[in-house]
Formats: C-alpha cells, structure tokens, sequence
C-alpha cells in the first residue's frame, strides 16, 4: 500500500521535476491510501490557502511533526503502507520514500486545463474516500 504525501501529489500536478517519481504510486490506484486530510491539504495549499491540519500526539510529540504530517503518518503506519513524499519532516522515518524538492511549486495561477485536471482528481478522492 502507499500513502501519497500532499507534497508529492502537488509536484504531480504541477510535472516538476519530481513528478514522475510519484507518479507510479498515484496512479497504481489499487494500491493508494489517502487521508482525506491530504486532499484538504493538497487542495488549500495548492490554490493558494495555508497549509494546516491536526495531528496524532504521539507521532507529533515522538517526531515533531506537523499537524497534517502526523496525520497522514499514522494513516500510513496503521495499514503499513510507504509514504512518497517531498516533505523533509518525513526524511528518516520508516516507511518513507522521500525526494528533496527540486524547486518550489506555485499552483494558484494553474492553465485551465491543468486546473481541472487537478478539481476532477481531488472530486474523484472525495467520492472514493466517501465510498470507504
């Protein structure tokens, strides 16, 4: 199983330079978690919001991660699942494939194409992840 990081999932959409690393997992659909709190986060900070969230304390305090990240690693370590990211609070925990960002992405001003490419993915999540 994987668990596709918000960080990962917006240099998808954005094709960077990274974009074909996270590829596989993303589209190996029969192996894809997703914390419905990566498809806020992916959806606020790719359009320009603030990048919140909450956490699990354990994770948070024992890791000193961010709201969002414990979130999505406890997601993943309950089902074991690998999580691809870009997200350097991730690097060294286990169960992580993690990439430094090559440059940083800015989605907000998105071709409109792309821009529904991206609506229809995170609309396609939603309705998945309310079927679970």
């Amino acid at each position: 199983m994987n668990v596709v990081d918000s960080s990962a999932w917006l240099s998808y959409f954005a094709g960077d330079d990274n974009a074909d690393i996270f590829a596989g997992p993303i589209e190996n659909i029969e192996r894809l978690l997703v914390p419905s709190i990566t498809i806020t986060e992916v959806f606020r900070c790719g359009f320009g919001g603030n990048c919140p969230g909450r956490t699990h304390r354990r994770h948070r305090v024992r890791y000193k991660l961010p709201l969002v990240d414990s979130i999505i690693y406890t997601t993943a370590q309950k089902f074991d699942a690998v999580i691809w990211t870009q997200d350097a609070d991730f690097e060294n925990l286990r169960n992580v494939e993690y990439f430094p960002k090559k440059f940083w992405y800015h989605l907000p001003r998105l071709e409109p194409a792309v821009h529904q490419d991206v609506t229809r993915t995170i609309r396609w999540l939603q309705t998945w992840l309310s079927k679970q």
